[in-house]
């Protein structure tokens, strides 16, 4: 084994772990989550589950730079930031596992994500994104991205048949939604005691990318700044951050920003929709999100990462299949009337799935240009614009859910897909054009990067 392998391994589970006890008390309850909506909220539950979901993601757009920006390593630091979001993400889960009143849960949820918790926290995941560009190498980036998101979802395959067991050996399901509660609160205790800190991400970073202790220290992407000198966080520099995706990265901008107003509309409204429209029990809905996140944990842990070691291999494929999948998913949901095509299904949304990862990549692999070049990178603060292009990402994502609500008011669940389907074809048409342009080229991401670092060097000598 290599010491960029061991490296990697030993970083991974150390991220991994502490996620485990995020999603767990979440998946092994999933069903009751939209059973007590559908129940307690009746005919309301469409349109309060979605305005409560949008009020989320609007807070979540205004916090996710500033929270990015909070963990960067000369600030408070990735781990300190990671802690703290598991803290307040415990809030809504407490209030609807200890009193089971759903009603009560979207005021939690609502207020709580005025100090950073989201449902689930994307921003937190931006965070980890940008701790694996503080260590990982160009190469190592898309393997960890899609390792972590298969890992997430195959939590999410593992955590109902965990939870269908402890009901089949006679736990009911109050002293499960306790359980779960109590599980929640080992998130931020992992975290603390596993997850590393600023200097032991140092070292992995000297050791995966061969550095010497004073060539680290010089020039390394975890150098600590002079923090008098630095700017503070303002909305300009957020400005900023999205100027900068806006001009580098204006294809991944948006078939992120298209992915994520599509896919939060019919996400949001699925298993609503198959309890409610088509009568799934708890069972169902179990095994539709088993089988999709057990196909998800297989391509992001072991088809993703074998592709992208492949000579003259593009993730841009990923990112076509990604958005076809999404397409064909929706109108496999619109077009069905009893569940056996929605099991069927099922696949494709693992899928879809696989663009995330890769688009995130995309973005992150502009972090070293202050290093090779000399110049302020702008993109060099990876927490700041990891952060802002997810809060742009729940921006947009605020889309999806006040379309759905709009079109449920005038025609049929069915007929609303349909319509979500439709939205997707610019970011199909811009995948395809992606998926072409990389048969013209190596690697059209490195193209992107070696572009912007000639353009900051030609500057700087200009300058001078």
């Amino acid at each position: 084994m290599s010491i960029q392998q061991a490296v990697a391994q030993d970083m991974l589970w150390r991220m991994l772990l502490p996620q485990a006890f995020a999603v767990l008390p979440f998946g092994m309850v999933a069903a009751f989550y939209f059973k007590a909506a559908s129940t307690q909220l009746q005919e309301q539950v469409y349109l309060y589950v979605n305005l409560v979901d949008v009020g989320c993601s609007l807070v979540s757009f205004v916090l996710s730079a500033f929270i990015g920006e909070m963990s960067q390593p000369e600030r408070l630091g990735r781990k300190t930031v990671l802690v703290y979001l598991a803290v307040v993400d415990s809030l809504p889960i407490a209030a609807l596992h200890l009193t089971q009143n759903y009603r009560l849960f979207l005021v939690v949820r609502f207020t709580a994500a005025f100090i950073g918790a989201q449902m689930p926290n994307f921003a937190a995941i931006a965070v980890i994104n940008s701790w694996i560009t503080d260590w990982a190498t160009p190469d190592q980036k898309i393997s960890l991205n899609a390792k972590l998101m298969g890992a997430l979802f195959g939590l999410f395959a593992v955590s109902p048949l965990l939870g269908a067991g402890l009901s089949f050996a006679g736990c009911s399901m109050t002293n499960l939604l306790y359980l779960t509660a109590a599980l929640k609160l080992l998130h931020p205790l992992f975290l603390l005691l596993v997850f590393p800190n600023t200097q032991a991400t140092e070292l992995a970073a000297q050791r995966n990318r061969c550095e010497t202790p004073a060539a680290l220290s010089s020039t390394g992407p975890l150098k600590a700044r002079d923090v008098t000198r630095r700017s503070a966080f303002s909305m300009q520099r957020v400005v900023g951050a999205w100027k900068y995706l806006a001009h580098w990265h204006p294809k991944v901008l948006l078939i992120t920003c298209i992915s994520a107003t599509v896919g939060k509309g019919f996400q949001k409204n699925l298993p609503l929709y198959l309890t409610k429209e088509l009568g799934a029990n708890p069972a169902t809905l179990n095994t539709s999100i088993g089988i999709s996140s057990l196909v998800t944990l297989l391509l992001q842990w072991y088809v993703v990462p074998w592709h992208s070691r492949l000579p003259g291999s593009s993730s841009n494929i990923w990112i076509l299949l990604g958005t076809v999948a999404e397409f064909g998913h929706i109108l496999v949901i619109a077009g069905s009337r009893s569940l056996a095509p929605v099991l069927a299904a099922s696949w494709l949304q693992a899928l879809a799935a696989t663009t995330d990862p890769v688009l995130t990549s995309a973005v992150s692999r502009c972090s070293n240009i202050q290093k090779t070049s000399g110049v302020e990178d702008p993109g060099a603060d990876q927490g700041l614009i990891l952060g802002s292009l997810t809060g742009l990402k729940t921006l947009c994502s605020c889309g999806g859910p006040l379309i759905m609500t709009a079109l449920l008011h005038i025609t049929s669940p069915q007929k609303s897909f349909v319509v979500l389907a439709l939205l997707m074809c610019p970011a199909l048409m811009v995948a395809i054009q992606l998926y072409f342009e990389s048969k013209h080229m190596d690697n059209p991401w490195e193209s992107e990067y070696n572009g912007l670092r000639k353009t900051m060097v030609q500057g700087k000598e200009h300058t001078v």
